[in-house]
């Protein structure tokens, strides 16, 4: 029997599609396949987030560029079904790294537990996985928002962004959320946020620095950056000093 893998195959120049990945088959790994310590996992959700694209550049960022011919790494949820490890039993589910396979071999001290009766289990790559770490810990032990406070939050209706917005206003704080269709737009409002900006009808920096003007009046205490660029340029000429 054999289990299906998607290999990043062609670097990209735009917009990623099919094109850059090719599907090839691998055999299912069996108890016998496995070492002292591991765990064999068939995957049940793997993650497809905007950092995998930066990953995809020809040049270092944070890190060395995703390495062609090798599965598309990522976060995954998965049912163990081979275990040679103490911590895990047959049928546990577990959170891991193991990219986009539907079965894979690990080291059982690169996973995580997860308890499906206190949340369900998708939300280990969502609200309770790296997004909502970024988002907690970005916003709550960087940011230190206090209540009044103004915080503003680029790319905020993507995983991150639509998380620090909720988080924003628990602590009190007037939350602007800026976004690129009134759809995200709309969506943000129902979050809380207090105002919003559709940054694609203020191209310039000049535009996006009036409606920044408009919105926060008493200028941006906090600023949440997922995108850079203009947006970020122009929160600067409004940024507030502690």
């Amino acid at each position: 029997a054999t289990g299906r893998k998607w290999v990043y195959s062609l670097r990209p120049s735009g917009e990623v599609n099919t094109e850059h990945y090719r599907c090839e088959e691998e055999d299912i790994p069996g108890v016998d396949d496995l070492e002292d310590g591991q765990i064999a996992m068939k995957t049940l959700y793997c993650s497809v987030d905007p950092y995998m694209r930066i990953q995809q550049a020809t040049s270092d960022t944070w890190e060395a560029p995703h390495p062609l011919n090798s599965v598309q790494g990522g976060g995954t949820i998965g049912r163990v079904i081979h275990s040679k490890a103490e911590r895990f039993n047959k049928g546990d589910i577990v959170a891991a790294y193991t990219g986009w396979r539907e079965f894979a071999v690990l080291q059982a001290s690169s996973a995580r537990l997860l308890d499906p009766q206190k949340a369900p289990i998708e939300y280990a790559l969502g609200i309770l996985g790296m997004p909502g770490r970024t988002a907690y810990f970005g916003l709550y032990e960087a940011g230190k928002p206090k209540a009044g406070e103004t915080v503003v939050v680029s790319g905020a209706a993507g995983a991150v962004g639509s998380i620090v917005v909720q988080l924003a206003k628990i602590r009190g704080c007037k939350v602007v959320g800026i976004a690129g269709s009134e759809e995200k737009l709309e969506f943000l409002r129902e979050l809380g946020a207090d105002c919003t900006i559709n940054y694609k009808l203020h191209a310039s920096m000049k535009k996006m620095v009036e409606a920044l003007s408009e919105a926060c009046p008493e200028g941006i205490d906090v600023y949440f950056d997922n995108v850079g660029g203009m947006i970020t340029d122009s929160v600067f000429h409004l940024i507030n000093t502690r």
